[in-house]
């Protein structure tokens, strides 16, 4: 039997109910956003198992992607994969910046479904 862990943390950029954003959105009112309680670090999971050949790695792919180049400025990021093992992208989280956002879109563009199982024995 397989084991599977799916961990979000999404940061807040509107301190209000999401009824009450959905309702000014409509209103066409403008929302104020905190981007600054939107930086810090952020810690994203691929699994690259063999599980996740075909669709699933491209469509994981690319909603990695598009996290990644949707980060706000001045923060820092790591991507981990996984299967039987585990990689890091970077030694430890990197600034977000022009240069480490392209190696890490253009390496994640060649990642494969080729690290095993995550089978728990």
């Amino acid at each position: 039997m397989g084991l599977t862990a799916v961990l979000s943390f999404v940061p807040q950029f509107v301190n209000m109910e999401i009824n009450d954003a959905y309702n000014m959105y409509v209103k066409g009112k403008p929302l104020e956003y905190d981007m600054e309680g939107a930086k810090g670090e952020y810690i994203f999971l691929l699994d690259r198992s063999g599980s996740m050949s075909g669709a699933r790695i491209d469509k994981a792919k690319q909603a990695l992607t598009f996290f990644l180049k949707s980060l706000p400025q001045d923060t820092y990021f790591q991507v981990y994969s996984f299967g039987t093992s585990f990689t890091t992208l970077f030694p430890s989280s990197s600034k977000y910046d022009d240069s480490n956002v392209s190696f890490a879109v253009n390496t994640i563009g060649g990642f494969t479904a080729d690290m095993g199982g995550t089978e728990i024995e």
